[in-house]
């Protein structure tokens, strides 16, 4: 079975989905662990992917079989959005309504999880992360790993606040569009269809 490239699970749902089936993984780390690992290895990502968080997961069949749907789903979606370049990709975040501390704490997560895939992606084959090598990526890098610590102060709150995370979100959106045109070179010759399910 392909990638599914309908309209994925929300960050609530996935959420929701992910603590049904018992599984460790949050919803914004394990989004941010898969779109790492894609920049390297393309679609293939996803086996791999789903299979370390369904690890952790409890052994309910039905409960998995969900989750694992949803997370192909997520993973097909993500890729398709990355690939066509137009900027169409988005984060899995908290939606806007939420506070800005959860929301802030979630893009943390995400920026520790992309920095996770890129690691584990890259562990087998170190020249496969030749491409993050560059000064644009290495910039880019740097500031992911300043982002995993962002956090903000319950009270402090206020306009100026909502503006800087915005933008945050925005820098990293562009930021993994970027580093993702940087490693097509990796990525030639796969495409969804051969990621097929296992």
């Amino acid at each position: 079975m392909a990638f599914s490239t309908h309209e994925p699970a929300s960050f609530n749902a996935l959420e929701l989905i992910l603590q049904r089936a018992g599984a460790l993984a949050r919803a914004a780390e394990a989004h941010g662990t898969f779109c790492g690992s894609v920049c390297l290895l393309g679609p293939q990502a996803a086996s791999e992917w789903i299979a370390g968080i369904l690890a952790d997961a409890d052994r309910n069949e039905l409960l998995a079989h969900e989750c694992a749907d949803a997370l192909w789903q997520i993973a097909g979606w993500t890729y398709e959005r990355l690939e066509e370049g137009d900027m169409s990709f988005v984060m899995l975040l908290p939606s806007d309504d939420e506070e800005l501390e959860p929301r802030t704490a979630e893009l943390a997560h995400w920026c520790q999880g992309f920095m996770h895939g890129l690691s584990v992606a890259g562990a087998n084959d170190p020249t496969a992360i030749a491409p993050m090598d560059s000064g644009i990526a290495q910039e880019i890098l740097h500031d992911f790993s300043e982002i995993t610590q962002a956090t903000v102060a319950p009270a402090a709150h206020d306009i100026e606040d909502e503006a800087a995370y915005m933008e945050l979100v925005e820098y990293v959106r562009a930021s993994v569009q970027l580093l993702f045109e940087e490693t097509v070179a990796l990525r030639s010759g796969q495409s969804l269809a051969s990621s097929n399910r296992q």
